[in-house]
Formats: structure tokens, C-alpha cells, sequence
């Protein structure tokens, strides 16, 4: 069975708010160890993953495979638009809806 792994309309301001209503769908299901919230915040403040394509901004955090029980992908749209940064400029605030 492969888990559901879309997350539509959440509503945060924050990433930091996104990834706890992440870890939280993720842990409940046993898809992820303990140490994937953490891990996932710490991982995207050392190398930030926000990409700007012009015409729209995504952010792709991901983890290390040693914090996961499942793999896969979670596509998650977040309603509230957030700040991550550029993975290929660091200092440049993206705004991720």
C-alpha cells in the first residue's frame, strides 16, 4: 500500500509551522523516525531549498534518508504564502505558496 502523501490546503506563515504540520501527519502515519522534524529544520537552514522560476516560487526541503521509515515524496500546498530561501543565493528571501 503506498501512503497518501499530498498535503492540501494548509494554512501557516511560517516553514517552521509547516514542517511541524508535516512531521505531525508523518509521524502519526509512522512514515518518519523521531528525528525528522529537527533534522528537516536544520537541514534547510544549512542549505536552503527555494527556487524561483519566474512565473512561480516551490521549495523542496528535503531529509536524509536515515530520518524516513517509508520512502517517497510529499507534495504539500501551503494557502498562506511563506518565506524560504534561494537555493542558489542563500541571503534571498522567496515567498513559497
Amino acid at each position: 500500500m503506498t501512503p497518501q502523501l499530498i498535503v492540501l490546503d494548509v494554512d501557516t506563515d511560517s516553514s517552521e509551522e509547516l514542517f511541524r504540520l508535516v512531521n505531525h501527519r508523518l509521524t502519526r502515519d509512522a512514515l518518519v523516525g523521531e528525528t525528522f522534524l529537527t533534522a528537516v529544520s536544520r537541514r534547510e537552514e544549512t542549505y536552503p531549498t527555494g527556487l524561483d522560476f519566474g512565473h512561480a516560487c516551490v521549495a523542496i526541503p528535503h531529509i536524509d534518508p536515515d530520518h524516513v521509515r517509508c520512502p517517497g515524496i510529499l507534495l504539500c500546498r501551503n494557502a498562506s504564502q511563506t518565506i524560504f530561501h534561494a537555493m542558489d543565493d542563500p541571503e534571498r528571501e522567496l515567498q513559497i505558496a
